[in-house]
């Protein structure tokens, strides 16, 4: 019995090692990461701008979409497939393959469907980001970067 008890108690432990941490400190979605000033100008034009409760959404011309804070800090920066290719500074690149995101960042995710997409969340506790690949038939739709816990 005792042995059932550890040989579980590792299954458990191992399982919640799976979901963990990974360094994002590095990334950025064309050259804007989360937690740093935000730079209105931009060589797009501006198609939307919203308030999201005190927050503000912003999308530009070329598929960008910002979530800013009061204080003027990014929040959220989100790539669509429908706009012009996307790459990510781990070289994810829009119908790349749900394969070749685990490949580049490792197996620490988790994962839920949303939309009819299923999203693989990574997530770095030290640095407050969250990276998200929005996914459809295996392959990335959507890469979303984040401040974790703002949003």
């Amino acid at each position: 019995m005792k042995k059932l008890f550890i040989f579980l108690s590792f299954l458990i432990i191992a399982g919640c090692l799976r979901v963990g941490d990974i360094d994002l400190s590095g990334q950025a979605l064309y050259g804007y990461k989360p937690n740093t000033p935000f730079e209105k100008e931009r060589a797009y034009p501006i198609v939307e701008e919203i308030n999201i409760g005190t927050n503000h959404s912003i999308r530009y011309e070329d598929g960008i979409d910002f979530i800013v804070s009061p204080e003027n800090i990014i929040l959220s920066i989100e790539t669509r497939s429908e706009m012009k290719p996307f790459e990510s500074r781990d070289g994810i690149r829009q119908e790349d393959s749900v394969d070749k995101v685990i490949q580049k960042l490792g197996k620490k995710y988790s994962t839920r469907i949303e939309q009819g997409a299923k999203v693989y969340t990574y997530q770095d506790s030290k640095n407050k980001l969250i990276e998200e690949f929005w996914t459809v038939d295996g392959k990335v739709q959507i890469i979303r970067l984040k401040a974790k816990d703002k949003i």
